[in-house]
Order: C-alpha cells, then structure tokens, then sequence
C-alpha cells in the first residue's frame, strides 16, 4: 500500500518529484555518462568554437618578400547556440530587456515586474491590453 494517501486527503507524492524507477533510471544514467562527462564537455565547446586546422601559406608581400600567413579553415563552423548554452550554464542565464512606450503608465510598470519572473503572462497581459 502507498504512503502517499489519495484524492480525498490531498495525501501523495508531491507534483515534479520522481518515484523510486525514476530514481533508478537516473542513477544508471549518471553512472554511465559520469566518465565520459570531462570528453562530453570538451566536445561542446569544441562545436561552439568551430573545428578548423590552420593552413600555413607563404605569400608575397608589397615588398616582394615572402611572408607567411597563418589561416583558419573551418570544417564544422563555430556553433553560437552551443556556446550561449555553455555560457548560460556557467554565468547564468542573463536577464531580459523590455522597452516601455508609455513611462508614466502604471500598468507597463507593472508589466515590467512581472515580466521578471513570468515572462509569457506579461506578454499576455500586454496584447490583451492593446486589443482593448
């Protein structure tokens, strides 16, 4: 029998938190990706980076001597989404920006507040706002 209870006594296992076979899962997971994690890591920031090698050229110059020049070739171009991700998980993620039309308005200042912490109810608020 459950410990959690049922409908009539609001008893149960509380919303978002993982039954034991979840639990389970999860540790087989953490145990096989764990010694791979360090290579995991190297590799996204290998594909935020972009994969190149460097070309090494001899070129003339305006002078008429050789110079050597040093290019980066890309095979896989640097990926921006990759790297905003690292970033993200590191730094955290930053806060957004929301321009005001009306300064003095007390319901964009309110808008601004909640749009901090709920940002797709503030959206709504606003386009039901301007429909009116």
């Amino acid at each position: 029998m459950s410990n959690f209870g049922n409908k009539f006594n609001k008893r149960g296992r509380p919303k978002g938190a993982l039954s034991s076979v979840d639990l389970e899962q999860r540790q087989v997971a953490v145990s096989r990706i764990k010694p791979h994690l360090l290579g995991m890591i190297d590799s996204q920031i290998e594909v935020a980076k972009g994969i190149y090698y460097e070309h090494k050229e001899n070129i003339l110059g305006k002078n008429g001597k050789k110079q050597k020049v040093i290019k980066k070739v890309f095979q896989k171009l640097p990926n921006e989404s990759v790297g905003q991700y690292l970033i993200n998980q590191v730094i955290g993620k930053p806060k957004e920006m929301m321009e005001v039309e009306h300064k003095n308005d007390p319901f964009a200042e309110l808008l601004i507040k909640i749009r901090g912490e709920h940002k797709s109810l503030a959206d709504e608020l606003y386009e039901n706002k301007t429909k009116v």
